[in-house]
């Protein structure tokens, strides 16, 4: 699901929606407070001159069930970590290296 917000009531915006894999090429015509499903496919999005715009994005949970965002502890840049919790730092390993 995208949310699409607009800097003005009268702004606006168009975003493509596309895939060449299942052959489908659409664009939307996006005012403030839109909301469109985007379940698969590639995506674009532009505002109007003169108005800035944005969007949220979020999918369902896996399972079935309600899902809620938590930080995970132990996670993040300030821990040298990126979001999925890989060293952003790795030292150097293999023969190459001594």
């Amino acid at each position: 699901m995208y949310y699409f917000r607009i800097s003005s009531p009268e702004g606006w915006g168009l975003t493509r929606h596309y895939s060449p894999e299942r052959g489908y090429d659409q664009t939307y015509l996006v005012k403030d407070e839109t909301l469109l499903s985007i379940p698969h496919g590639y995506h674009t999005y532009v505002s109007a001159p003169g108005y800035t715009g944005y969007y949220l994005w979020s999918w369902p949970a896996t399972g079935g069930g309600r899902g809620t965002l938590r930080p995970r502890p132990g996670l993040g840049a300030e821990n040298g970590r990126d979001d999925l919790g890989k060293d952003m730092n790795p030292k150097p390993s293999g023969p190459s290296c001594r």
